[in-house]
């Protein structure tokens, strides 16, 4: 018996799940005249810690702000 694992596809500029519009990461891109990427420009890795969307509830907020985290 074998398991078939399908790879999820992960954004090319920072390896998590895609986004919807640009990756977090991105600062600025340059474009060829015919559309290819020229270069791209990326925030300071400080700035991009999260990439993900988390839900929290009103009880996660006020837990959060019980133990003092912004």
């Amino acid at each position: 018996m074998s398991t078939i694992i399908e790879d999820t596809p992960k954004c090319v500029h920072c390896g998590y799940q895609p986004h919807q519009g640009q990756c977090p990461r991105i600062k600025a891109i340059d474009y060829y005249p015919d559309g290819q990427i020229k270069r791209v420009e990326y925030h300071d890795a400080i700035r991009t810690n999260a990439v993900s969307t988390v839900r929290l509830t009103a009880d996660d907020l006020h837990a959060l702000k019980t133990i003092g985290y912004r």
